[in-house]
């Protein structure tokens, strides 16, 4: 009898396994033609698209919070994302400081309302929403200067695939043969020996690029090595600041929103710090050149 409910288990576990595979197949696949669907318009549609993608990760973000016992204010968080994308893209410089000026102005009447009733959080829920707003705000907006590039589509396409392809091979390598953790308390699954995997997958990709896409990409193969590569390594802090909060909240996912890949927050962590930085960086050094 023990043995058959053994089995039993085993079989449900192997099911519920199953299935989470092929659903978060399922969903990888729809998301990938989503976001190449954008990309190849770029423009308005793009940027469309990416605000709609940064606001709903406000929205992720004041949720964790509020798991942890604070208040912030998830729909003013969500349109101060929106207003902070849409004045920096009109590019006109004397608008914006007014915008932050107007942001901050209503974050602190906000805070002050709540103070009374809530001392205790009503500074840290402002803390929340401020950092929200421009960590969301900034950083996504990197998505859509990327694209506005000369062969932007093809620069963001590198970056998300060096991303992409690092995470899958520091959770290949990692999984079975990961015996140095990263951060116990942060990111218990994560390992010395999956970030390897994931750092010489990332320069190898570049290396890769470095040789096939001669045309737009221009990046001798050793520095092409060390762009992926250290690119990714730094992405690799989104992840684990994201996965900070979520276990300090108590949350597995920033939410439920996408089957078997969790949130929003929890598919762009890593790609809004590759993003931002491969967008500098070629600022600086390479389109500059």
């Amino acid at each position: 009898m023990v043995n058959a409910n053994a089995v039993l288990v085993k079989h449900q576990l192997n099911w519920k396994n199953n299935f989470y595979m092929r659903q978060r197949t399922i969903t990888a696949l729809v998301l990938l033609a989503i976001v190449f669907t954008f990309m190849g318009f770029g423009g308005i549609p793009f940027a469309v698209f990416i605000s709609l993608v940064m606001a709903i990760a406000g929205y992720e973000w004041c949720r964790l919070f509020n798991k942890a016992g604070y208040a912030p204010h998830q729909w003013f968080v969500v349109v101060a994302i929106l207003g902070y994308i849409l004045v920096s893209l009109l590019g006109i410089e004397s608008i914006f400081p007014f915008y932050i000026l107007g942001f901050v102005f209503v974050s602190l009447l906000l805070a002050i309302n709540s103070f009374e009733s809530d001392r205790e959080k009503a500074i840290f829920n402002l803390l929340i929403q401020m950092s929200g707003v421009f960590y969301l705000g900034e950083f996504g907006l990197s998505f859509i200067r990327l694209r506005n590039l000369p062969q932007g589509g093809w620069w963001l396409f590198f970056f998300i695939a060096i991303t992409a392809l690092g995470d899958t091979a520091a959770l290949f390598v990692g999984k079975p043969f990961g015996k140095h953790k990263l951060g116990k308390s942060v990111s218990p699954n994560k390992s010395w020996e999956g970030l390897i995997a994931g750092v010489v997958i990332a320069s190898f990709t570049g290396l890769i690029f470095s040789f096939f896409a001669k045309e737009w990409f221009q990046i001798p193969p050793l520095w092409a090595i060390l762009f992926g590569g250290g690119v990714y390594l730094v992405s690799v802090i989104g992840d684990f600041g994201i996965s900070m909060i979520k276990r300090w909240s108590g949350e597995k996912n920033s939410s439920e929103l996408l089957p078997g890949h969790g949130g929003i927050l929890d598919r762009i962590d890593t790609h809004l710090w590759s993003a931002t930085l491969g967008y500098h960086i070629l600022i600086w050094f390479v389109l500059s050149a």
